[in-house]
């Protein structure tokens, strides 16, 4: 799957969640695409592996509920370093249509960007892939 479809699949089935500041409780951004069928998210992995960027396929179950009167299981994508991150977005960037997601996109970049305590090497690497985008 090539960088096309793949903002295709991230406008439609996909989420971008970017943590609002530095904190101890809050979370590292990660994008996520879900659906029922596990060949369409391993073909979203091996494209996004192609392209150098780390992503995961992750199982997931929902058991039966009154607010759900079946049980099912569905598949996550996950790309959730930093450096990786800064690789797809700017891939996908072109294709996208979603607001939302350009708008997080812009909050990824601000969030990169934060004066930190202990400055790691992926973030100095997600760093200048950001200034790409």
């Amino acid at each position: 799957m090539g960088a096309k479809e793949r903002a295709v699949w991230e406008d439609a089935e996909g989420s971008l969640f970017v943590p609002r500041s530095l904190g101890k409780t809050e979370r590292r951004p990660v994008l996520l695409t879900s659906q029922l069928d596990k060949d369409i998210q391993l073909d979203y992995c091996a494209g996004a592996r192609k392209d150098g960027v780390k992503c995961y396929v992750v199982k997931a179950a929902v058991r039966k509920t009154r607010k759900t009167p079946r049980a099912f299981t569905f598949y996550i994508t996950q790309i959730r370093d930093q450096l990786s991150l800064a690789r797809e977005l700017p891939l996908t960037a072109p294709y996208r249509r979603s607001k939302k997601i350009h708008r997080k996109t812009r909050k990824l970049k601000a969030w990169l960007a934060l004066p930190r305590r202990c400055l790691r090497e992926s973030i100095v690497e997600a760093r200048k892939e950001a200034a790409l985008f």
